[in-house]
Formats: C-alpha cells, sequence, structure tokens
C-alpha cells in the first residue's frame, strides 16, 4: 500500500469516529525523521518515512499519528493547552508534571485511534494487540527507575488508550477526544468517573 493510501485508509476509518468534519492530512514523506511516522500539530502535517512497511504495526502507527490529526481538528483547545504548558515549563515542578500528564491524555487519544485502526483492519489480532500494550505501559509505570520522559509521556497514555479499546471497542473515542483539558487530566488521574 502506498503511503498516501496509508494515511487515507486510516483517515476514512477514523473521521467518522471522531465525528469531525476534516480534510484529509498532508502527507510529508522525509527520511531523516527518527519516527517511521509522526504528525507536526504546528504546520498540521503528517511525515513518514518511505521505508515504512505494510502490517498490523506500521498501520497502527499511522492511525495514532491520523488520531492526533483528528483530535486537533476537532479539539483545538486540547493542543492550544499543551502549548501553553510547553511553554511554561520552565516555571518549575509541577507544571512539568502537569505537562507530562497532559501529554499522556494526548497520547491516549492518539494510541486508542490508532487501535481502531487495527480493530478494523486486523480484526483477529486486535485485540491481542492490545493487551500487550497494557503489559508493556504497566510494566514502564510500574518499574523501579526513573523512566525517561518520552516513556511518562507515553505509558500512562497508552494505557489508559488500550483499556478503553478493550473495554469499550470504539465507542468513547469520540468523547475522551472531546474532553477539556481539565476532563483530560482527571481522566489520567483515574478521577473521572464511568472511565472503565
Amino acid at each position: 500500500m502506498s503511503l498516501s493510501a496509508k494515511v487515507k485508509t486510516a483517515f476514512e476509518i477514523l473521521a467518522p469516529v471522531f465525528d469531525v468534519n476534516a480534510a484529509v492530512p498532508s502527507l510529508v514523506v522525509d527520511q531523516n525523521d527518527k519516527h517511521p511516522v509522526c504528525y507536526d500539530p504546528k504546520r498540521k502535517l503528517i511525515f513518514m518515512r518511505s521505508d515504512i512497511q505494510d502490517g498490523l504495526t506500521s498501520e497502527y502507527a499511522v492511525g495514532e499519528e491520523v488520531g492526533h490529526y483528528l483530535h486537533h481538528a476537532l479539539n483545538p483547545e486540547a493542543f492550544a493547552y499543551k502549548e501553553r504548558l510547553f511553554e511554561r515549563r520552565h516555571q518549575g515542578t509541577s507544571v512539568q508534571v502537569e505537562l507530562a500528564l497532559y501529554d499522556n491524555y494526548i497520547e491516549c487519544v492518539g494510541n486508542y485511534a490508532g487501535l481502531v485502526v487495527v480493530g478494523r483492519l486486523f480484526p483477529a489480532e486486535a485485540k491481542q494487540f492490545a493487551e500487550n500494550m497494557v503489559r508493556k505501559a504497566t510494566k514502564i509505570t510500574r518499574n523501579n527507575r526513573m523512566p525517561e520522559y518520552q516513556e511518562i509521556t507515553h505509558a500512562m497514555g497508552y494505557l489508559h488508550g488500550a483499556l478503553n479499546f478493550i473495554v469499550h471497542g470504539e465507542t468513547k473515542l469520540a468523547a475522551i477526544a472531546r474532553f477539556t483539558p481539565k476532563e483530560g487530566l482527571l481522566m489520567l488521574q483515574g478521577k473521572l468517573m464511568g472511565q472503565y
């Protein structure tokens, strides 16, 4: 499948789930990027290396980044809030902790979206893929060593995204993507009712 077809497929699966009216995201092929695929919220572009393979993990990765794009289209305040926190990160530990938690909310939505794509394209493998993600994220969050920032800002989000997918399928994705910044933080702290 071509790179643009991967993005278009993920978009066609996810746009109705997010219930958002948006254009198919633009794709930039970039061999120098360290990630196979990533979303740039400032330019609203998806970057992808040309060497990305076909298969479950690559379709998941594309779905995650298209999910970030659609989340941004649906709830621009979510990304504006993250940017404001990032600009204030030098103001102390409490802002840094809030930024790390909020990054997890953004990653929860992206991860959940990637799993929805996997569920549609690889239905027989989707639940096991999500359960493996839960195990990996749980191991990172319970590890005795201090995790790297990238692990911290993804593990909790991946855990919440995977648990929501396992329990609710694709039905909660749009609601979670519409959360206010406060609701996103409360969800990650386990203080939002009816989560799982």
